[in-house]
């Protein structure tokens, strides 16, 4: 019989974008609960701080993700800060509408 415990994600790295809130501050508490570190960016300093102070395992970095070099520069920091590359990334939706 298949388990219903939810996975594990000890010794794992998750990057979070737009983690101060919505969906991504739900995610970002989430991934904590069940044991990840997480590294939530965002662009809102404020947010994210709550967000970091809900559960010790979430840390948070300030920067718009949209940025040519934002994507390197939040996972070289989840690399300096825990020696793990990260495993679980979300990103925020697209900015304006999809073209087709």
């Amino acid at each position: 019989m298949p388990s219903s415990a939810p996975p594990r994600f000890e010794d794992r790295v998750a990057i979070v974008t737009g983690a101060g809130s919505g969906i991504g501050r739900a995610t970002s508490i989430a991934l904590a609960e069940l044991g990840a570190r997480v590294l939530g960016g965002g662009r809102r300093k404020e947010a994210l701080e709550e967000t970091a102070h809900v559960h010790s395992n979430i840390a948070v970095l300030p920067l718009d993700i949209c940025e040519d070099d934002a994507a390197d520069t939040v996972v070289a920091t989840a690399v300096e800060w825990w020696g793990l590359w990260p495993e679980e990334t979300t990103t925020p939706p697209p900015r304006a509408p999809w073209n087709s």
